[in-house]
């Protein structure tokens, strides 16, 4: 078989057999949100779907979301190593997200009680909660964990590590850096 150059380039490699099966349940339980809010569409919190009414701009975004995160994935270039800790935390508050939202999406289907209390809810008041479970629950953390990284990526290599129980002499971390 002749490989040409275009198929070359479209061979797809796993890079991290760990960060894939993440990728994979990211894209799973994003679009398992999406579908289960088709069931409750009438009671529906997403700010783009209250904004636009538009079933198919939620799938498309969806659908656009995922292909993004695989050709990042798949193309495995990272500027720094804040940005590839940034996209696997981001990928990581997305599948609680996401979680979060099939979970009440799945509530809402089986309680009527929650639809009605919906119901009830002005678009404002929608939009509003749903900011600020985007905040806390993403925002606020995705910040707090770069900031985390960025000080121990700056100061990783003053610190001195105690040795194992079987050295007995101090390792340093910029010994460690020069050795690989």
């Amino acid at each position: 078989m002749i490989v040409t150059g275009v198929e070359k380039k479209m061979k797809l490699k796993l890079n991290s057999k760990p960060l894939f099966v993440i990728v994979c349940v990211f894209a799973f339980v994003s679009l398992l949100d999406v579908f289960t809010a088709m069931f409750i569409l009438p009671y529906e919190a997403n700010p783009i779907y209250l904004m636009t009414k538009s079933v198919s701009l939620l799938w498309g975004l969806k659908i656009l979301l995922i292909v993004m995160v695989m050709f990042v994935y798949f193309s495995n270039r990272y500027e720094k190593q804040s940005a590839y800790f940034s996209f696997v935390y981001i990928l990581l508050l997305g599948i609680i997200l996401f979680g979060l939202g099939v979970y009440s999406n799945v509530n809402g289907m089986l309680n009527q009680e929650v639809i009605n209390y919906n119901a009830g809810l002005s678009t404002d008041e929608k939009i509003g909660a749903y900011s600020s479970v985007i905040l806390f629950f993403m925002i606020i953390p995705y910040i707090f964990g770069v900031v985390a990284f960025e000080i121990y990526n700056r100061t990783v290599h003053q610190i001195r590590l105690k040795p194992d129980k079987d050295k007995h002499d101090i390792i340093d971390i910029k010994d460690l850096k020069q050795e690989r």
